[in-house]
């Protein structure tokens, strides 16, 4: 038995620190992608500026603004038994992670728009030794040109350059919340506004994670492309209808059966929302996803099914919300056969399941039944308990980085072949 847990998890936003009702405005602003914040409110204000409002819309220029913030974040996760006597000699530990990180927003008129972001990671007390995800020395985070124009057809936004990716539920395409480094990508991407709904088209690499003072880079091996509709959803008023393609080609990706070039192709439909019922509020989430492509010398074909339902009592204190969060990932049913069944979560949330990281989203059943509470609007605690079983023992149970933590066919493993590796340690 392991026991993993996520005993803090405490970001603090440079406009975060808002403490009258005129620091308010600026402060409800912080967003998990700060380039997504608008300031240009402040320009219009009829009173002087308060607190961090002095760092935002900054007039460079009468045609040039600059808004400026950054963020710290600090995570303790308490592990016992971590590898789940897969190797010995790992009794547990206590992980401590910082992240630091500083952006400037430059706006050029209405139309250009130049992003940058620096970042900084620091681990400390992980066993054997920190994971490549969770410490870097001060890197390039972000850096990107966008260009808008609102006058043309569709409202096109084109953004060049390095970038952090995300739609939707991420479930293929994330940030990585679960460990320290953020994951970003050199990328171009094209936002069209057809009608309610968002049409973007991108394609990039992702950059690895290597040791040195900026020195992070594309990553030559991999390349990722897609599609992404996001539209409003027939079903619920206060919700939405997604649809994606997901591109990728790794020229060294490695399954229970081996390592070799992987070609997939991943076609996913989510569909999210919320409505009134009795005197609380029901909502859902529900996502389906097919793969198909070539791995080797075999061909590929994967799915996953993922669900999150949920009420919130309204008139109960602390509006309690229980959920039930359900996911399906395929497994391989022949390691010795060259085709794969195996579902790849492409470049997925470790915290996904939980936010002990321990698992990967590959041949997997997983229940999690959970409460939350808000004793406060700008506070949530969350109770929970995930249920993991394996669903084809032909294939392997996989920790992070696809790393096996349970090879194919086996429900233990014997002393002889445990691994000197961590299954924790992958990337």
């Amino acid at each position: 038995m392991a026991i993993l847990l996520s005993a803090s998890n405490l970001s603090i936003a440079a406009t975060a620190c808002a403490q009258t009702k005129a620091q308010d405005a600026a402060g409800e602003q912080i967003r998990i992608f700060r380039w997504t914040e608008d300031y240009s409110y402040i320009e219009e204000m009829n009173r002087p500026r308060a607190g961090f409002e002095h760092l935002k819309w900054i007039p460079v220029d009468p045609n040039i603004r600059l808004n400026l913030g950054g963020q710290y974040r600090l995570r303790v996760d308490s592990f016992h038994n971590p590898s789940f006597d897969l190797v010995s000699g790992q009794d547990g530990f206590t992980s401590v992670t910082h992240r630091f990180l500083a952006h400037a927003d430059l706006h050029v008129g209405d139309n250009i728009r130049i992003f940058t972001e620096l970042g900084f990671y620091v681990e400390d007390g992980r066993e054997p030794g920190a994971r490549p995800v969770d410490e870097s020395a001060p890197d390039l985070q972000q850096a990107f040109v966008e260009l808008r124009n609102d006058a043309l057809p569709f409202s096109p936004m084109l953004r060049l350059g390095r970038q952090e990716i995300v739609f939707g539920a991420p479930r293929f395409l994330s940030l990585r919340e679960g460990a320290n480094t953020r994951r970003r990508f050199d990328a171009v991407r094209l936002d069209l506004n057809i009608e309610n709904s968002t049409l973007t088209v991108f394609a990039g690499r992702p950059i690895e994670l290597e040791d040195g003072w900026f020195s992070g880079s594309a990553d030559n091996t991999e390349a990722i492309w897609g599609i992404y509709l996001q539209s409003p959803s027939p079903f619920s008023a206060a919700g939405g209808l997604d649809l994606a393609y997901i591109g990728r080609r790794d020229k060294d990706e490695s399954w229970a059966q081996g390592t070799g070039l992987e070609r997939r192709h991943t076609f996913s439909v989510r569909a999210f929302g919320q409505a009134p019922l009795a005197t609380g509020m029901f909502d859902y989430d529900v996502q389906g996803g097919v793969q198909t492509g070539t791995f080797g010398d075999g061909d590929i074909f994967a799915w996953g099914l993922s669900a999150e339902i949920g009420y919130r009592f309204a008139e109960i204190p602390w509006t309690p919300r229980f959920a039930l969060r359900a996911n399906v990932m395929s497994g391989d049913d022949d390691p010795d056969d060259p085709d794969l069944g195996t579902l790849n979560a492409l470049y997925p949330n470790l915290a996904y399941f939980t936010d002990a990281t321990a698992f990967a989203r590959a041949n997997m059943i997983d229940i999690h039944p959970m409460i939350e509470f808000r004793p406060h609007e700008s506070l949530t605690f969350e109770v929970g308990a995930d249920f993991l079983f394996r669903l084809r023992e032909e294939d392997a149970v996989y920790g992070p980085g696809y790393v096996p933590l349970v090879p194919a066919g086996q429900g233990a493993v014997a002393k002889s072949r445990r691994s000197p590796k961590s299954p924790l340690s992958g990337t």
